[in-house]
Formats: C-alpha cells, sequence, structure tokens
C-alpha cells in the first residue's frame, strides 16, 4: 500500500506516479524476496498532493525551506554489541547464506542483550514451507542453522574485540524462533510459503523502528523519524537523519573521537540553519581541536543540501 504525499503534476506536465512506485516496487520485490511474486500481488495507491504551504519550500530562491519542526540524532562508532547484531542480520539476509541455508526467510530480527561478560542474541526467523518435510526434519534444520549462528557470532565477536580492543571476552548464547513447540506437528513450526510474516498479516509499520543505521537502540537517544518516505529536499525528518549519522562518522573518522550529534529544525527555516546542533565526545577536547571540529561541522552543513543527490544516487542508506 502506497500513502502519504507525491506531486503527480510539476510545470504543467503530468508525472505518472502509480506508474513509477509500483515498477520500483516490482523490481525491489523481484530482487530481494525469492518466494513472493511482483506480479500476483495488489498495489493500492493512497496517496494524495502535499498542501500547498508545505510544497511551497521547493520553491524559495533563496533558501531550501524545512516543511516540518522535528530532531534527529547521530553517532558514532556503533558499540560491540550494536556491530555484531547488525553484522549478524545482514549475514542472514546475504546471498551466501540464502545459498548455504535456502529454507532460512528474508524476515529475520535479530535482538542482542548485553548482560555483564555475556550476550544473549536472540533471532526471529521465518522458515520456508517447501524446504521442510515434516516436523522433525524442521528441527534439525533449526538445530544446523543455530549452531552455525552460534559459530558466525563467536568469529564475529573476536574479530570486533580485536579491532576495538577490548580485554574482556564474551559468552554468547543463541536461541532461534522462540514460539516453536515439539510435538504440536508442523502447527508449532514458524513456517511461511514466502518467507515473510507479512503473508499472515503480521506486516509491522514504517516507524517503529527504521532507523538509518540498520538498528532500533533503546539504550541511546533516537530520531523521532522513519526516515522512509519523507522527500528528500525539504522533509528534515529525512535529512537530517541520514546527515547526523554521516557527520557523526566524519567526526570519528577525521579526529578519532567517538561523538553524537543532536539536531532539532524548525518549519519553515533554512534546512543549512537548524535551530540547535550540538555534539557530545568521549573525551574533553582543548581550545584547538574544538574549534577545528565545530569549522568541520559548519564546512558540512553549508554543503547539506548536497545530500538530496547522494540520497538519489543511493550513496546513503535510508532505512
Amino acid at each position: 500500500m502506497f500513502s502519504g504525499r507525491a506531486t503527480a503534476r510539476f510545470n504543467g506536465e503530468e508525472i505518472p506516479v502509480t506508474k513509477i512506485a509500483e515498477d520500483s516496487a516490482k523490481k525491489w520485490i523481484a530482487s530481494n524476496l525469492r518466494f513472493l511474486d511482483p506480479e500476483k500481488l495488489r498495489y493500492l495507491f493512497e496517496t494524495g498532493q502535499g498542501s500547498m504551504d508545505l510544497t511551497s519550500g521547493f520553491y524559495d530562491e533563496d533558501k531550501i525551506s524545512s516543511n516540518d519542526t522535528s530532531f534527529a540524532v547521530g553517532y558514532y562508532p556503533m558499540s560491540h554489541l550494536e556491530e555484531l547484531v547488525l553484522k549478524l542480520e545482514r549475514y542472514l539476509n546475504s546471498k551466501e547464506s540464502k545459498k548455504t541455508f535456502p529454507f532460512s526467510g528474508e524476515d529475520i530480527k535479530v535482538m542482542g542483550l548485553r548482560k555483564g561478560s555475556s550476550i544473549t542474541v536472540t533471532v526471529a526467523m521465518a522458515f520456508v514451507d517447501r524446504f521442510v518435510n515434516s516436523e522433525s526434519d524442521y528441527f534439525r534444520k533449526k538445530k544446523e542453522i543455530s549452531e552455525y549462528i552460534e559459530t558466525y557470532l563467536k568469529e564475529s565477536n573476536k574479530s570486533i574485540q580485536e579491532e576495538k580492543k577490548l580485554a574482556v571476552p564474551r559468552k554468547i548464547k543463541v536461541k532461534i524462533n522462540g514460539m516453536d513447540r515439539k510435538g504440536k506437528g508442523l502447527d508449532g513450526c514458524y513456517l511461511t510459503v514466502t518467507g515473510l510474516s507479512a503473508e499472515s498479516g503480521d506486516d509491522g509499520a514504517v516507524g517503529r523502528g527504521n532507523r538509518v543505521n540498520g538498528l532500533i537502540t533503546p539504550g541511546r537517544p533516537m530520531t523521532l523519524e522513519a526516515a522512509a518516505g519523507k522527500n528528500p529536499v525539504t522533509h528534515i525528518g529525512k535529512i537530517y537523519s541520514l546527515f547526523s549519522f554521516d557527520l557523526s562518522k566524519k567526526i570519528y573518522d577525521k579526529f578519532g573521537v567517538k561523538n553524537r550529534i543532536t539536531m532539532l529544525g524548525r518549519i519553515g527555516d533554512d534546512i543549512k540553519d537548524p535551530l540547535s546542533l550540538s555534539v557530545q565526545t568521549d573525551k574533553k577536547l582543548d581550545g584547538k581541536n574544538k574549534d577545528e571540529v565545530l569549522g568541520f561541522i559548519s564546512e558540512n552543513l553549508a554543503s547539506l543540501p548536497g545530500i538530496t543527490d547522494r540520497i538519489l544516487k543511493g550513496e546513503l542508506n535510508v532505512c
């Protein structure tokens, strides 16, 4: 279902919004979801035109005006646990993993908990029913991939520890599909036709997670908005989300300090001139270094509208 706002006419020219959206969706589904046929889906369009007061920001001659009031938070580097969780999710949805474990569907969620020196990882993974012959076959495959995930995590954990120079070894425990029940036949197994829980109505909603770095981090301050679906020109819910993480990484790479960027923008203001931008670092900067960091931030703010082209070229992940 397509909702929200889209421009269907510009300078007297009709824009085929529904065709563009449907073609894009079909292309993405065909490239990323092995067992969902894009030609057999219904595409519902509930999009409307944006209001004149909000779309007027596109036509300002002297500035690009924000069409919303919003805030964003970005940070770098990731913590040990964050890196481990993200690395595992990306591996499990990689082509390499799907070739090794074809029964693993694309609907995968990974939750990580660090408690003292131990890490507990919980994985929800939709199995694809065409690869499962029986209840015993399901649990055999589940054991096989559980053991592999545990080995993968231990190896990744070691490499991350060495890279971050962590001295404390961490124990890792893994649990997959916690609602499974032996003895109930296939009804007690997490089986799907398409590899997606959405086929049964469990489709979630944009905004519940969808942070631009791929993580949902309740232990950190988080951006107000989901970046998906917003225009990449005037909507700071998208622009500041991407910019704050991008700037934070640039600061870390250039100055070697862990940091967090918090930005607040106001509707009608120039996107290059946020109402507030603060940076917190893991160590106190002396006068010279502080001035260099602030100067670097000002330079990046001045070139902020260029982030639109980077989004359109696919150089920045939107969700």
